[in-house]
């Protein structure tokens, strides 16, 4: 049909025999912008539930059983989307005559119209506008007091730097500060009263490794902190990491008597300047009709 290949994006949810390359998904999510050059999209079993491409201006259903029947209609109605607002714009749907029936049942009973109609709409002229008009005096409704306010905020540096290494330091000194009790009791079921009690130090079953738990800190604080910035106080944070995690059988794990998510969020605050906030708040008092 001389179409250019490179206009042509093929696309579907995963097929052994038929692969694909990646770069494949990036066009399909792309059809919508101008940098897209793809004009004819293949698609199997995707483009139809959830995708919206209102660029789109042709469906083709060629075949009995092209798209399950409850989504003819779905399907179909992809390119009917407005793209420019006030534009007249046109669609071209290329049904075989099984998916028109479908089609046509489905525009009955969802949309009380049909095939036949949507071809013979035209607009004509510009859409009739009708004048709005205010109805406030003649429901002679009270006006309603409302108050504006307006929150002004200035954060104040109380730090030259964000003094890191005197931080986690302190959060180390206050390590025990971060960690639960727990008991555990043993007795007979004959006579309970005489069992005996013992501390519990470390449980856990989550595997523990620095640098992945360096990784976590960093996604955490959102990129904020690289995990480049962590190893620069290695020995801060390994002398941390080695306090909440114990080994066991050849194996280290977290201790879960240790409150992590507090301990990672006091490390994060740790690479930042402590500031004060302050705000001032103006109220301004006001009256409209509504």
């Amino acid at each position: 049909m001389k179409i250019n290949p490179t206009e042509i994006l093929k696309f579907h949810g995963g097929n052994k025999k038929y692969t694909l390359p990646k770069e494949n998904e990036l066009e399909f999510r792309s059809l919508d912008l101008s940098i897209s050059k793809k004009r004819y999209i293949l698609l199997v079993q995707v483009g139809k539930e959830g995708w919206d491409c209102p660029s789109l201006t042709g469906v083709i259903l060629s075949q009995k059983g092209d798209s399950p029947q409850n989504m003819v209609l779905q399907t179909s109605c992809r390119c009917l989307r407005q793209v420019d607002k006030g534009k007249e714009e046109t669609a071209l749907i290329w049904l075989n005559k099984d998916n028109a029936d479908t089609l046509n049942k489905q525009l009955k009973q969802e949309q009380n119209s049909s095939i036949d109609e949507l071809n013979s709409t035209k607009r004509i002229g510009k859409a009739e506008m009708v004048e709005r008009h205010s109805r406030m005096e003649y429901l002679q409704l009270p006006k309603v007091e409302f108050y504006q306010m307006k929150v002004t905020y200035q954060s104040i540096d109380e730090e030259e730097t964000a003094n890191t290494k005197a931080k986690l330091k302190a959060i180390i000194k206050k390590m025990e500060d971060y960690k639960a009790s727990a008991l555990i009791s043993t007795s007979e079921i004959s006579n309970i009263d005489t069992g005996t009690i013992d501390i519990i130090n470390e449980t856990g079953i989550a595997f523990a490794n620095y640098n992945q738990w360096l990784f976590e800190i960093s996604r955490q604080s959102f990129g904020l902190i690289s995990e480049t910035q962590l190893h620069q106080y290695d020995a801060e944070l390994n002398e941390i990491f080695e306090t909440v995690s114990f080994e066991k059988d050849g194996n280290r794990f977290f201790n879960e008597l240790y409150d992590l998510h507090y301990i990672q969020s006091k490390i994060r605050v740790a690479f930042s300047i402590k500031r004060e906030l302050q705000t001032d708040t103006e109220v301004i008092p006001n009256k409209r009709n509504y």
